[in-house]
């Protein structure tokens, strides 16, 4: 039987670049994907409406089935940068391996195993102007049939190495746009606020850590997720 693909969550982000002299207004937002949510509504109604396997099958699309599979492609970073770039991912993984308490398995793979491509590039543009870095992702659910599900993560990410002056981009600010990509691929939206993660980079202060705001956004969708594939399988296993 040929797959069926249920709609898609697919996009590109970008993390933009702000000048030197920018104030900062916190601002409300809603950091959860708009997409996300509606995967977590489908995985309820599924499991309202006793299709369990299709249930479990959304809540997994937003849990990313708790590992993400990398590679990183230094090919375009000059030899004065190589610590910086493989120490900024190092980094970047680390801000979400403790906003989520280890939940979700970042593997570092060969390029053949990797649902995630990153690469540095000496710069980046997207939507004609300069950014920081961008990602383009996809989920999707493939329903084949007969309660058989499958789930598709894939992403490719882009980091640029130099800022717009022609300077080297240090460590700090490679880990905050490789961050800021990551949480997209987690399930997060863009913050206004310089200091998120999710907001803009400033050169001079970039975010070295997820907020609290950040951190609780994405665990609350998670849960919600985890909840729902958690009372699919009792009822599914009639317990």
């Amino acid at each position: 039987m040929n797959k069926f693909a249920y709609p898609t969550l697919a996009a590109i982000a970008i993390c933009a670049l702000v000048p030197a002299h920018a104030e900062n207004a916190r601002r409300p937002y809603d950091l959860v994907q708009p997409k996300l949510r509606e995967f977590i509504q489908t995985a309820g109604q599924a499991m309202a409406g006793g299709d369990y396997d299709k249930a479990i099958a959304y809540a997994d699309l937003v849990l990313v089935q708790n590992e993400i599979r990398y590679t990183v492609d230094y090919s375009q970073v000059l030899d004065s940068q190589a610590e910086s770039a493989k120490a900024a991912i190092h980094d970047a993984v680390a801000i979400w391996n403790k906003a989520l308490d280890q939940e979700v398995r970042f593997v570092e793979v060969e390029p053949g195993q990797a649902n995630v491509r990153i690469r540095f590039e000496t710069g980046v543009r997207s939507v004609g102007g300069e950014v920081a870095g961008y990602a383009v992702w996809q989920r999707q659910v493939n329903d084949w049939g007969n309660g058989r599900y499958s789930l598709t993560l894939s992403g490719d990410i882009k980091v640029r190495t130099k800022a717009p002056s022609g300077r080297d981009m240090d460590q700090s600010a490679l880990t905050h746009a490789a961050a800021h990509e990551l949480g997209h691929l987690l399930g997060l939206w863009d913050s206004p606020n310089l200091g998120d993660v999710m907001g803009p980079l400033y050169l001079k202060q970039p975010a070295t850590s997820a907020s609290q705001l950040e951190a609780a956004a994405l665990r609350g969708a998670r849960n919600e997720a985890r909840s729902i594939a958690q009372a699919s399988l009792l009822s599914k296993n009639g317990n």
